[in-house]
Order: structure tokens, then sequence, then C-alpha cells
């Protein structure tokens, strides 16, 4: 993914943008729901994308895809910069930023025990624990976990 984010920022600055950052996301959630101590829904996502913001022409602009084929990156940096190039026509002074080197940066949300490590069996009887636990209670008739 640091590659194809290195690429997509050449594009950007190939193709006129005076200053480009590109930002790759990879996400991985889990959905699982019991409702009244019975499983109700088990779902696993991953996803991924990029988003491009450029300066081009003294403004802004920034556009984002989950499709990542070459093609798609360079529709997404062509639209980044039109949309820069569009408010440049409307903005009264130019943006100038001061020169700096690139950096190149991740970040990982910490977490001491990695959920996806534990077995669904162990994460669903949690979630129905947690609805017998309001199920005590005579005024709770329905009982969610998620």
């Amino acid at each position: 993914m640091q590659q194809l984010a290195l690429d997509t920022l050449d594009l950007a600055v190939q193709r006129g943008a005076s200053y480009a950052d590109v930002r790759a996301i990879e996400r991985r959630t889990e959905d699982l729901r019991v409702k009244n101590g019975q499983p109700e829904r088990s779902t696993l996502e991953e996803s991924a994308g990029l988003g491009v913001r450029v300066l081009a022409d003294g403004a802004w602009g920034f556009a984002a895809s989950s499709d990542l084929s070459g093609e798609a990156l360079a529709t997404t940096v062509d639209r980044a910069l039109d949309a820069a190039r569009a408010a440049s026509q409307i903005q009264v002074e130019p943006l100038q930023l001061l020169p700096r080197p690139g950096e190149i940066g991740m970040y990982a949300t910490p977490v001491e025990r990695d959920p996806f490590a534990m077995p669904i069996e162990v994460r669903l009887a949690l979630l129905i624990a947690c609805c017998e636990a309001m199920q005590r209670r005579p005024a709770v008739r329905i009982a969610q976990a998620h």
C-alpha cells in the first residue's frame, strides 16, 4: 500500500500539483450482534482507500477512492487537481506553503490484545452474558448487545 501511495503522490506532482499528500487507509471491522441471547448477525469487512490532497494554482483540492487500480487512482488525482483549479478561480489570494522536506508516516491503533485473534465463540459468549444480565431486570423486554 505504501508504494501505491508513493506512486500516486508522484503522479499528482507530475500532473501539476505544487504540493500533494496521499493518505492510505486499510480498515478491518467486525459486527457481531446478539438479541435476547440469540446470535443475530455476524459480518467481517475489510476495506481500503486512498485520499489525495493537492495544492494547485494556489488552492486546495481533494479526492478519494476505494478503487486502488492505477486507472482509478489517476482519475482521483485528476479530480483533486480539478477541484483545486476550480477553487483557485474564486480564491482571492493564492496560497503558498513554505518549503519543507517530504515525510512518510504510519499510524496503527494500539491494542493490547488483537480482538480478531479471540475466538468468535468467546466473543459471542460475552455478548450473550450481557443480554442475560440486562434481562434480569423485569422492565427489560428486549436485550441487544453488539
